[in-house]
C-alpha cells in the first residue's frame, strides 16, 4: 500500500511538480542585415566553383566570404537592385537574372550588363525559369526566342512552337525544350529547333519539373490530392526513344514551394508550415536527408565547402544549419529556461543538475523525468551530481546535499548546510568526498550520518586516485598518500611551489590512468601534473577554446575533455605530443559557455546555458579544405584582375596593396594568415588582417604567398600564389643604366688620371725638396763646426800640451771628442730631443770657452713643463746662431766678459731665446762690410733655407727671428735670438 501510494505520489510530483517543459532543436545560426547583407529578403542563393557565395536580395548581390559580405548594387554593374535567381556556367560566369528582365554576370571581377556589352543588349524578355547551361555555353529562353551565349557572344534561334514551354535542358549533349505537348531538339548542323516525334510526352510534365540532370526529371504531380502530392522519376532515353515514368515518392503534406541544389543533387521541398525536407535527388526512392524547421518561408538552399547548409528566406536573411549536426534539449522550469550545469552517467541514463535545484534524466536522446528537490525555499543550483555503488545519487547545492535513490525514489538530506563545489566517491573506503565553501569532508556510504572534516580552509575541488588525494583551496594545493582519514597520523603536504607555478586558481582535477593529475584553472588553462612535475601546459595557444576551465572528463580512452566559457576542447596525447579538436557555437554547440561534458561509447553530451547539447564525436570533424584566394591586387589607380598572369605595375605606383580570404564558414573571420614575398622574406609573416600593402618596392619581378589557419588549426592545403613586376621607369632602363655606368667608368678614369698627375707633380716636388733638404743638411754637416774652429781647438790643445798641463789638455780633447761624435750621431735625424739639443750645445760651449781661454759665460734653462724625451726641435737648429754669437758678437768686445744665455721656453707655442751681450747684429754687419775678407759663415743663410723645407715637407710652421738689442733702447746692446715651433 505505502509502495503504491509512493508510486502514485512520485508520479505527481515528476509530472505536475516539476514545472520543466523538454523541448528537441537543431542548431542554427541566422544572418541578416544586422550582420551586413544587402538584404533581408533573399530569393536566392549560390556556392560557386571557389567556395564563395552568393545572395541574391532585394537591395542587392551579397558575396560571402566566411568573414565578412561584400555587396554590389546597380552602382556596380547589376541590371536592376532586385535580382531573383542566381547560377553559374562553366566557364566561371555568375549569372543574375533581375526584375527587369535583363540578364548580366560578374566575371573576374567584373560585371558586364547591357550597358557595356552590346551581346547582352540582344537578349530581350529573358525567362529566368527556362535556361540551360550546357558544357560552354548558356541557353535563355526570351519571347519567341531562344539565346545561345558562346563564346561571348550571343546568337538568337527561332522558335517554331506556338504551346508553352516547360523545361529547356541537355540531353547527351544535345539542348531540347520540353513544351507542353512535345520534345524538340536542336540540329546544330541547321541552327534548328526540330520536334522529336520519336519522344512521346508524359502528361505529368505538367507539374512541377525538377531537372536533375543529363535526362533525369522529377515530376511532382498534386492532381490526385490537393493536400499531397505523389513524385515521379522521369528518364528520357533519345537514343533509344523511351520515357520511362516510375513513382519515386509521396508528400504527405501540403507543399508550398520546391528549390534545387545542382551542385550536390539535392532537392529542397517546402511545406506550408515553413518545414522543409532535403531529399537526395541520385537516390531512386528520394531519401530524406535532413529536416528544417524555418523562421519564415524558404526560397534557396545552398551547401557551403565545409558541409553547411543555407537556406535562404524571403523574409529573414539566411539560417545556416551547421553541417556536423547536434541535438539540443532545452529544459524550461518555472522562471524560464534552465541551465544545466553538471552531467553523470548513471547505468546508461544521463542525469543532469540544474540551475533549478533539480535533476533532468535523459533516456536515448529523449527525457525521460525530472526530479525537483523542495527541501529548500530558496532556488539553488544544483552544482554536482555522482553515484554510490548503491546506485544512490549524491546531490550537491549551492545549500547542501540530498542522496536520491532511483530504485526507492527516496529523498535523504544531508543537515550540511554548505555550498557544495565538487563531489568525489573514493571506492577504496566507499565514502563521498566533498569540497566547499567551509572546507572539505567525507561522509561514509554506509553512514549518511557520520561527518568528518578534512580541511576547513575552503575548498574548490577535490580529487582521489588510488590512494593518493588531492584538494585545492583558493590559494593552495595539498596532496597526501594513504586516504583522506589518517590525517591524524599523517598531515597532508603543502604543494605550494607547484600552486605557485599553475599561475591561477584550480577550478577542477581529474587523476588519468598513468596516475597523472589533470589541473584545469580559472585563466591559465589546463596542466598535466606527473610527481609534481609538470608534463603539459595547454593553453589558448595550444589550441585550448579558452584559458578559463570549468571541468575537465577523461573518457575511456584517455582524451580529456575541458568545459570552458568559449566551448569544449578534446586532448588527445600521444607520447609527447598532442592534439586538439575544438567544438563551439560554429560547428555544434548552441552556445559557448559550457559547465560540463561527458563522454558515454561515442556520444557527447555537454551541459550549458540552452540545455543538454549530444552529438556523434566521430561525426562532428573539424578537418576540412580550406582554400585561400587572392580577391584584390591595387597599386595606386591601377586594378589588376587576379586571373592575370602577368601583372605589370608602374615603378612610380609601387604602393601594392594585395587583398586576400581564406574561405571558413565556421571560423567567422577569427583566421589568421601566413604571407611572405619570395625575394623579400625569409620567413613568413602572421597577421589577422585580410589585406597587405607593400611601399617602396624597387623594378623586378615577385612573388607573392599567402595562407590561412582558422580556429581549428587548419591550414591551407597550398598557398595563393600570385606574380607581379615592378616595371622600371625611364631613368632605371637596362641600357640607361649601363650607359650610366660607363660614363661613371669614365667620370672615374678621368678623375684618376687628374689626380694621379697632381700625385706625380706632388711627388716630383717633394723628392725635390727631399734632394735640396738632403744637400743642405750636408752642407749644414760640413758647416757643424768651422775647420777653423777645429785648427784653433787643436793649436789650443797643443799650447796646453806644451805648457805640461797635461789635466786640461786631457780634459779639453774629452770635450772636444765627445762634441765631435755627438755632432756626427744627430746629424742623421731630421728632429731631436730638448734633450739632445740641450746636451750638443752645452758640450759646444763648453770647447768655446776652453778655447777662448774662458772669455765668456753661459746658461742653459729649460722649462720644467717641456717633454724633454719628445722630438720637436729640427737637428742643429740653434748651433749657427750660438756660432755666430761667439765669432760675431762676443769675439770684438773690449776689456769685458761675454755673456751667452740660451732658454727654452714654453708657451702656446715652443720657443728657443738665445741672447748675448756682443757688438749686436748691425754692428757686425758694419764691420763685414769694412772687412774684404775673413771670416764668412753660411750657417746662417743655410739653418733658414732647411727650415723653408722642412716647413713644406712636413707642414711645420718653424719660425727665426733675429733681432738687435740696440733698437731696443738707449743702454741696450747685443743680439736676440728666437726660434719657434709648434708642439
Amino acid at each position: 500500500m505505502k509502495s503504491t501510494l509512493a508510486t502514485i505520489l512520485f508520479a505527481f510530483f515528476v509530472l505536475f511538480c516539476g514545472g520543466a517543459l523538454f523541448a528537441q532543436q537543431q542548431q542554427s545560426r541566422n544572418y541578416g542585415m544586422k550582420d551586413g547583407l544587402a538584404g533581408n529578403t533573399i530569393y536566392s542563393v549560390l556556392a560557386d566553383n571557389r567556395g564563395f557565395l552568393w545572395f541574391a536580395t532585394d537591395g542587392g548581390v551579397s558575396l560571402y566570404d566566411g568573414s565578412t559580405f561584400k555587396n554590389f548594387s546597380v552602382k556596380d554593374g547589376l541590371e536592376d537592385n532586385d535580382v531573383l535567381s542566381m547560377f553559374q556556367d562553366n566557364d566561371g560566369r555568375i549569372w543574375f537574372y533581375c526584375f527587369n528582365k535583363q540578364p548580366c554576370f560578374y566575371y573576374k571581377g567584373q560585371f558586364f550588363n547591357s550597358k557595356n556589352s552590346a551581346e547582352l543588349r540582344k537578349i530581350k524578355d529573358y525567362n529566368w525559369h527556362i535556361l540551360c547551361i550546357a558544357a560552354h555555353e548558356v541557353w535563355f529562353q526570351g519571347g519567341g526566342n531562344m539565346y545561345r551565349f558562346r563564346d561571348n557572344k550571343v546568337t538568337s534561334f527561332h522558335l517554331p512552337i506556338t504551346e508553352g514551354l516547360n523545361i529547356v535542358t541537355e540531353i547527351n549533349s544535345v539542348i531540347y525544350i520540353i513544351s507542353q505537348t512535345a520534345f524538340y531538339a536542336f540540329n546544330a548542323r541547321i541552327g534548328k529547333f526540330e520536334k522529336d516525334n520519336k519522344l512521346i510526352r508524359d502528361n505529368r510534365f505538367d507539374s512541377h519539373i525538377v531537372d536533375a540532370g543529363n535526362g533525369v526529371f522529377l515530376l511532382i504531380d498534386r492532381s490526385a490530392d490537393r493536400g499531397a502530392a505523389d513524385i515521379y522519376r522521369c528518364v528520357v532515353d533519345p537514343e533509344n526513344h523511351t520515357v520511362v515514368t516510375k513513382k519515386c515518392g509521396y508528400l504527405d503534406r501540403q507543399m508550398k514551394n520546391f528549390v534545387v541544389d545542382r551542385t550536390n543533387k539535392r532537392l529542397l521541398v517546402l511545406f506550408a508550415d515553413n518545414t522543409a525536407i532535403e531529399k537526395n535527388m541520385t537516390s531512386d526512392t528520394l531519401a530524406t536527408l535532413r529536416s528544417y524547421k524555418l523562421p519564415s518561408l524558404a526560397s534557396d538552399i545552398a551547401t557551403d565547402i565545409q558541409g553547411n547548409k543555407w537556406v535562404t528566406m524571403l523574409a529573414g536573411g539566411v539560417e545556416v544549419f551547421p553541417g556536423n549536426p547536434s541535438t539540443t534539449i532545452a529544459v524550461s522550469g518555472t522562471k524560464g529556461a534552465l541551465t544545466c550545469i553538471c552531467l553523470l552517467n548513471m547505468d546508461g541514463k544521463i542525469v543532469a543538475g540544474t540551475s533549478e535545484n533539480s535533476l533532468v534524466f535523459l533516456d536515448k536522446g529523449r527525457m525521460s523525468n525530472l526530479i525537483h528537490f523542495h527541501q529548500y525555499r530558496d532556488i539553488s543550483r544544483v552544482i554536482d551530481v555522482k553515484a554510490d555503488k548503491y546506485h544512490r545519487l549524491w546531490v550537491g547545492t549551492d545549500n547542501g546535499i540530498c542522496i536520491y535513490d532511483p530504485n526507492k525514489r527516496s529523498f535523504n538530506y544531508v543537515g550540511v548546510a554548505n555550498s557544495i563545489k565538487d563531489i568525489k566517491y573514493d571506492s577504496v573506503y566507499d565514502c563521498m568526498l566533498f569540497a566547499s565553501s567551509f572546507g572539505s569532508f567525507y561522509i561514509p556510504c554506509d553512514n549518511t550520518k557520520f561527518t568528518a572534516t578534512i580541511t576547513s580552509e575552503r575548498t574548490t575541488c577535490i580529487a582521489s586516485n588510488r590512494g593518493i588525494n588531492w584538494y585545492a583551496t583558493l590559494d593552495n594545493l595539498y596532496n597526501k598518500s594513504g586516504g583522506f582519514f589518517e590525517y591524524k597520523s599523517t598531515l597532508p603536504k603543502v604543494q605550494q611551489q607547484l600552486y605557485n607555478q599553475l599561475g591561477s586558481r584550480i577550478t577542477c582535477m581529474e587523476p588519468d590512468a598513468q596516475n597523472r593529475l589533470w589541473v584545469g584553472t580559472s585563466g591559465n588553462g589546463v596542466f598535466v601534473v606527473d610527481n609534481k612535475i609538470i608534463l603539459f601546459h595547454f593553453t589558448t595557444e595550444s589550441g585550448l577554446t579558452s584559458d578559463i576551465c570549468k571541468n575537465l572528463y577523461l573518457d575511456s580512452k584517455g582524451e580529456a575533455w575541458v568545459s570552458t566559457n568559449q566551448g569544449v576542447a578534446r586532448i588527445t596525447l600521444s607520447g609527447k605530443q598532442f592534439s586538439i579538436v575544438k567544438y563551439n557555437d560554429k560547428n555544434c554547440l548552441p552556445d559557448n559557455n559550457i559547465n560540463d561534458v561527458l563522454v558515454v561509447n561515442d556520444t557527447v553530451y555537454v551541459a550549458g546555458g540552452s540545455g543538454i547539447t549530444y552529438f556523434s564525436k566521430d561525426r562532428i570533424t573539424n578537418r576540412y579544405a580550406l582554400p585561400t584566394y587572392i580577391t584584390r591586387v591595387k597599386s595606386g589607380p591601377d586594378e589588376f584582375a587576379i586571373a592575370d598572369s602577368t601583372m605589370a605595375i608602374k615603378s612610380r605606383h609601387n604602393t601594392i596593396s594585395i587583398s586576400f580570404s581564406g574561405l571558413s564558414y565556421v571560423s567567422n573571420g577569427d583566421i589568421k594568415y601566413e604571407y611572405f614575398i619570395k625575394e623579400l622574406n625569409d620567413k613568413p609573416l602572421v597577421t589577422k588582417n585580410t589585406i597587405v600593402t607593400y611601399s617602396g618596392l624597387g623594378p623586378g619581378t615577385y612573388n607573392f604567398y599567402v595562407s590561412a589557419i582558422d580556429i581549428f588549426g587548419n591550414r591551407s592545403v597550398r598557398p595563393s600564389h600570385i606574380t607581379f613586376t615592378i616595371l622600371p621607369e625611364w631613368y632605371q632602363q637596362l641600357w640607361l643604366r649601363w650607359l650610366a655606368g660607363l660614363l661613371v667608368v669614365m667620370a672615374v678614369a678621368g678623375i684618376t688620371f687628374y689626380y694621379s698627375k697632381i700625385h706625380e707633380k706632388r711627388r716630383r716636388v717633394r723628392s725635390e725638396l727631399l734632394q735640396t733638404i738632403s744637400r743642405l743638411e750636408l752642407e749644414a754637416i760640413q758647416q757643424q763646426i768651422d775647420p777653423h774652429f777645429i785648427f784653433n781647438c787643436l793649436n789650443a790643445i797643443q799650447g796646453v800640451i806644451y805648457k805640461n798641463n797635461t789635466d786640461v789638455a786631457s780634459y779639453f780633447i774629452n770635450r772636444f771628442a765627445k762634441l765631435m761624435r755627438k755632432g756626427l750621431m744627430l746629424s742623421k735625424e731630421t728632429f731631436i730631443s730638448v734633450e739632445e739639443e740641450y746636451e750638443f750645445i752645452n758640450n759646444y760651449l763648453e770647447v768655446e770657452q776652453l778655447r777662448l781661454n774662458n772669455s765668456f759665460d753661459f746658461t742653459i734653462v729649460v722649462d720644467g713643463s717641456i717633454n724633454k724625451s719628445q722630438p720637436l726641435v729640427p737637428a742643429f737648429i740653434l748651433h749657427p746662431f750660438i756660432e755666430n754669437a761667439i765669432n760675431h758678437g762676443i769675439k770684438y768686445l773690449k776689456g769685458e766678459r761675454g755673456t751667452i744665455n740660451v732658454e727654452f721656453v714654453k708657451t702656446d707655442r715652443m720657443e728657443i731665446r738665445l741672447t748675448d751681450n756682443g757688438i749686436g747684429v748691425n754692428a757686425s754687419k758694419k764691420i763685414k762690410e769694412q772687412r774684404l775678407s775673413g771670416h764668412t759663415s753660411k750657417g746662417t743663410e743655410l739653418i733658414l733655407a732647411r727650415v723653408e723645407s722642412l716647413n713644406k715637407i712636413y707642414n711645420k710652421d718653424i719660425g727665426v727671428e733675429i733681432l738687435d738689442r740696440s733698437d731696443q733702447g738707449p743702454g741696450e746692446r747685443g743680439t736676440i735670438v728666437i726660434i719657434s715651433f709648434g708642439f
